[in-house]
């Protein structure tokens, strides 16, 4: 039993905990789709007829992951 009913209850804490499992669910599910692309890109090498100056495996590999990461994100 409750001593007051009328406990406000903060609205944006209780939204965020409603979402906030989903949109950790959705990070991991773009990352899952985001690996096949970027697995195909290092597999055939395309960084180096893509670009004319040398880049390094690793910039090219996080480069192409954050792109694709934030594009999956927005969509």
């Amino acid at each position: 039993m409750y001593t007051n009913e009328t406990i406000l209850v903060n609205s944006a804490a209780t939204f965020y905990k409603n979402l906030a499992g989903s949109g950790i669910f959705m990070i991991i599910i773009v990352a899952i789709i985001t690996g096949p692309i970027l697995f195909k890109d290092v597999q055939y090498h395309t960084g180096q007829w893509l670009y004319a100056k040398l880049i390094a495996e690793k910039k090219f590999f996080t480069g192409k992951f954050l792109a694709a990461f934030i594009i999956n994100s927005l969509i």
